[in-house]
């Protein structure tokens, strides 16, 4: 009984750190998505950034297929990268 107890404990335990840890990424992410927002509107040279950021982002995704990702973690890169490039073509429309 002693035993079971002590294991429930820790899970409960390792239930709590990977919260805590799920939480400060989402906020980390958040805040870094404001971030890129700001400097998407304010960045003078749109189609450098663009071609800048698709460089740096196939970069990373090719490099995360080579690693022990999972399908589902490259599609949502692929899905924000979309959300990002979406942001820049918007800026890049309004400065015309």
């Amino acid at each position: 009984m002693l035993i079971k107890k002590t294991m429930s404990e820790d899970q409960e335990l390792t239930n709590k750190n990977i919260q805590t840890r799920l939480e400060a990424l989402e906020s980390e992410s958040t805040i870094m998505t404001a971030f890129f927002y700001a400097v998407i509107e304010t960045c003078p040279d749109t189609e450098k950034l663009k071609s800048s950021f698709l460089a740096a982002s196939e970069h990373l995704i090719a490099n995360s297929t080579n690693t022990a990702v999972s399908d589902d973690y490259i599609r949502k890169s692929i899905r924000y990268r979309e959300l990002l490039m979406q942001w820049i073509d918007q800026r890049t429309l309004n400065n015309l």
